[in-house]
């Protein structure tokens, strides 16, 4: 199976027997477009039916448009929460996404990115270390 048609079937296990409060994890995640079009229009109708729906996400996209508060989570800790327009306002930002960068700080985006290549050079020494015990 597609990682699309796991991610569905497990939507679907998870809501079937209609409860009050569902948790989404990254639910677009692997999904077509249509099909993550189909999913954001249930999370909206579960809050319009007064479900408590919980979203957990890297979208801000998504989150922007389906959120009534917003935690960010930078490094295991919130580090901002509130409505969507508190935290545009409070960033002076016209989208999540920026207020998320703003909030968080472009610094740390470096930060992961030089760990993120750190790791892959590690990586790449380990494999060529193996290699050349190979030829020895």
């Amino acid at each position: 199976f597609s990682t699309g048609m796991k991610q569905k079937v497990a939507i679907g296990r998870s809501i079937i027997h209609d409860p009050k409060v569902i948790m989404f994890d990254e639910p677009t995640a692997g999904l077509d477009v249509l099909a993550a079009q189909t999913v954001i229009e249930f999370m909206q109708q579960a809050r319009a039916m007064k479900k408590l729906v919980v979203l957990s996400t890297h979208d801000m996209f998504d989150a922007e448009k389906l959120c009534d508060r917003v935690a960010i989570m930078h490094r295991s800790a919130v580090v901002a929460a509130g409505t969507v327009k508190e935290l545009l306002t409070q960033t002076k930002q016209t989208n999540l996404e920026a207020a998320f960068t703003s909030i968080v700080g472009t610094e740390a985006m470096f930060e992961a990115q030089a760990a993120a290549e750190e790791k892959q050079l590690a990586m790449m020494n380990q494999k060529k270390k193996g290699l050349l015990s190979r030829w020895k």
